[in-house]
């Protein structure tokens, strides 16, 4: 099975989607790598995300392949980023995303989906540079990053631990 960029669309979040959300965090593939949210209720998930739909310095999608819901993408102004990472350039923003379907796994679609929120982002000045954070066993995430040109930083401490920082600049 093949895909094209166009069968892929972001949408922003809405309260709508939370549930659906909650229900991927769950996933056991998803669980594992975020695992912050994985161990949180289910009210304090419904809380988190509802604020990212407002806020002016976050943006929240829903990752829809041919107009049904799969995946998430956020992304965060790092000047913002509450001891994420700290002494980023201006126009810097944070990219993390999510495949809710396991059966659509190992296809190419996370290369697809960080591609279609790049070129979203840097058509948005004055962002000009996008960072991510997998975690350094994550290889498929990696991968994903690099064939959308990421380029590998080095190792980082966060605050949900262990991360690679992954760069692509205008």
């Amino acid at each position: 099975m093949s895909f094209v960029a166009n069968d892929i669309q972001l949408r922003p979040l809405q309260e709508t989607d939370i549930d659906l959300l909650i229900t991927w965090f769950k996933e056991p593939h998803v669980a594992y790598w975020w695992a912050t949210e994985a161990a949180m209720t289910d009210e304090e998930l419904f809380a988190k995300y509802s604020r990212k739909i407002a806020a002016p310095q976050e943006k929240a999608f829903v990752v829809l392949l041919a107009g049904k819901p799969i995946g998430y993408v956020q992304v965060q102004d790092t000047s913002v980023a509450n001891g994420w990472w700290e002494n980023e350039p201006p126009g810097t923003w944070s990219l993390d995303i999510l495949l809710g379907d396991n059966t659509l796994l190992g296809k190419g679609l996370g290369t697809l989906i960080v591609q279609e929120a790049v070129a979203f982002l840097f058509t948005n000045a004055p962002i000009n540079r996008i960072i991510c954070d997998p975690h350094p066993h994550n290889v498929a995430a990696i991968r994903c990053y690099e064939k959308a040109g990421f380029k590998q930083v080095g190792e980082r401490l966060t605050p949900d631990g262990e991360a690679l920082l992954m760069v692509v600049e205008q």
